[in-house]
């Protein structure tokens, strides 16, 4: 049996598993490139339609785990829902999550992919129903949420999946684990036709990255990874240049009414590194004029004690990420300061 890998393309020679009551004489190899765990198939006789109440590996098409997942999916979704206006449900199943968000939250538009055609008689309100696998489907929107519980693992190509970018904002994304198989006590198959692909939470958290998702919830336990991931911001070269450039120009007037300040008051700067640098390279802040420089972390200037022992009557703070903590010891001291 030769394969390639799904996600890497290699090609597969790590066969870890032959699974004993398989259907489909299904073999589980694990990529040695990618590390992801696929099932490669002798034959895939009714695949996705069979039906099955088994403990073996033809277990299938019962339809009742999406609800079982429901509450969880409520609880790593709180945060973020009601910021959504519009999302898509791969793999709707009953319509369980779009049903609860219909009810909860009646302005966001609901579009869902079923191609059980057995199961979609939904009595809720949602945009609209696509009636086939989501690999056949071209797409003509984005959604704010792409919802997608235990689907993953069902798909012939995630790459395909992935590539109809569905979602510029969130994922939500719940499979099983496959970390579950070295506890003790398994009596059920895991490796079951249905599932090509056996996820671990490093590889997910990979083919994720991958498309631009970072993970920004995560509630994996050792049965099931689930996920919520925020499409990362692409770097924007053109804005930095441009804002760059506009911030400097501007610098010229914020410095001009310190220096004017500075006429008619004694005014310290606290923090004297890159943006003091900046006003007196671009901004024409007179250096001159000012009372002392204080930080407390370069050598050569005043530190803060000193802001006790000779107070200005104001204070500029010229500072990033430390713009709060100076902040705070500003109003400890009973000092007068803005934020530059």
């Amino acid at each position: 049996m030769s394969a390639k890998c799904v996600w890497c393309q290699s090609y597969l020679t790590n066969k870890i598993y032959i699974v004993p009551t398989s259907r489909l004489g299904a073999c589980i190899f694990n990529c040695e490139k990618c590390n992801l765990t696929q099932s490669v198939y002798a034959n895939l006789d009714n695949k996705h339609r069979y039906k099955s109440i088994s403990s073996d590996a033809d277990w299938g098409n019962v339809r009742h785990g999406k609800g079982v997942r429901l509450q969880k999916s409520i609880e790593c979704l709180k945060d973020i829902l009601p910021e959504i206006k519009s999302l898509i449900d791969i793999g709707s199943n009953r319509g369980n999550f779009c049903e609860w968000v219909s009810g909860a939250y009646p302005n966001i538009s609901i579009d869902m992919v079923e191609p059980d055609r057995s199961i979609v008689d939904y009595n809720f309100k949602f945009n609209s129903l696509l009636n086939d696998r989501v690999e056949n489907i071209d797409f003509s929107k984005k959604y704010d949420l792409l919802y997608c519980c235990h689907t993953l693992e069902h798909l012939d190509d995630i790459h395909g999946f992935f590539r109809k970018e569905l979602t510029n904002k969130y994922i939500f994304i719940d499979v099983p684990n496959i970390e579950v198989i070295n506890k003790t006590g398994n009596i059920e198959e895991f490796f079951i036709d249905k599932h090509t692909f056996h996820f671990s939470t490093d590889v997910i958290h990979k083919i994720l990255l991958e498309y631009g998702f970072k993970v920004v919830k995560d509630v994996t336990d050792d049965y099931n990874i689930t996920l919520v991931c925020k499409k990362i911001t692409p770097l924007n070269i053109e804005h930095y240049v441009t804002d760059t450039e506009r911030s400097r120009g501007e610098l010229i007037k914020k410095c001009d009414r310190i220096n004017s300040i500075m006429d008619e008051k004694k005014v310290v700067l606290y923090g004297a590194t890159r943006i003091y640098d900046a006003c007196i390279r671009y901004g024409k802040l007179n250096k001159e004029k000012i009372y002392y420089l204080v930080d407390d972390h370069l050598h050569g200037t005043s530190k803060s004690d000193r802001l006790l022992e000779d107070p200005p009557d104001l204070v500029i703070v010229m500072a990033r990420s430390s713009t709060g903590i100076i902040a705070k010891k500003l109003e400890s001291m009973g000092l007068v300061f803005e934020i530059f």
